[in-house]
């Protein structure tokens, strides 16, 4: 698999569902979402889809954040087998003692589809209006 085509399998993806949004809704929905449109693409985590990582903080931390973040997607080696995925979001220097928060993680078998789903996920997060969110 090249490069070429897992760009322009993730560009698929801002077009599934134009209805997409993230301001006030739960980690837990939004990647409901984000695996629902990596499966109508016919992207499937060999392991396990995206898993709401926020399940383990408390209530209040569990939605969207207000303040302004970026979103990373990116791949790992595993300890013993496969590659996790991670969906983690990068907060601003400013902001004391919050600087990195893993919200989702998906597991894989092959480096190319763990490329693959990060590729998909980052292009949903920040896509061609991914500048909204630095304000």
């Amino acid at each position: 698999m090249t490069s070429r085509v897992l760009i322009n399998e993730a560009s698929q993806a801002s077009t599934l569902d134009p209805a997409f949004t993230l301001e006030g809704r739960s980690v837990g929905d939004i990647l409901k979402d984000v695996n629902a449109a990596m499966q109508a693409a016919g992207i499937e985590a060999e392991e396990y889809d995206f898993s709401d990582m926020t399940r383990y903080l408390d209530a209040a931390n569990r939605g969207w954040p207000t303040i302004p973040a970026w979103v990373a997607c990116f791949p790992v080696c595993g300890t013993n087998e496969g590659f996790y995925v991670h969906i983690e979001l990068i907060f601003r220097q400013e902001i004391p003692n919050l600087q990195r928060r893993l919200i989702g993680l998906a597991k894989c078998y092959t480096w190319e589809n763990a490329l693959q789903m990060a590729a998909f996920a980052a292009t949903i997060f920040e896509g061609k209006d991914s500048w909204r969110y630095r304000t």
